[in-house]
């Protein structure tokens, strides 16, 4: 997953500089416990920022400390990918990244979504299903 990341994002930016990316935090759902999906979530921005592709990378615990999570579905009125861009535009990122981890039988299920705040367009969509 996080190499699909780095690859859409591997295009150097007209200006230069690297793009700033915002990660929304991890969902624990359908039998995950919420710990395992903060470590993921930590993982994952460590990665990000280690792939060298991306510039500022703000993640939920920066989100939280600038406006909980409530008060931005309020302050935008919605919680789809339109006002998720605007959120990331608001945060001065050209890209938003959210995921969710699910467990299925004895199976874990990782839906990921790359999205442009610029266009509030869906860039990828990811799946990864692991035992």
């Amino acid at each position: 997953m996080l190499f699909l990341i780095c690859l859409l994002l591997a295009a150097p930016a007209a200006t230069g500089e690297k793009p700033g990316l915002a990660m929304m935090d991890m969902k624990a759902v359908h039998g995950v416990p919420e710990s395992l999906a903060q470590v993921l979530n930590e993982s994952f921005l460590v990665a990000l920022k280690d792939s060298g592709k991306l510039g500022n990378i703000v993640g939920g615990s920066d989100l939280r400390a600038m406006l909980d999570l409530e008060q931005q579905k309020t302050a935008f009125g919605c919680a789809d990918d339109s006002c998720l861009a605007e959120l990331g535009g608001a945060l001065g990122v050209p890209y938003l990244f959210t995921a969710s981890l699910a467990k299925v039988g004895k199976s874990f299920i990782m839906h990921t979504k790359l999205v442009s705040v610029e266009d509030a367009k869906v860039l990828s969509r990811g799946m990864k299903t692991v035992k």
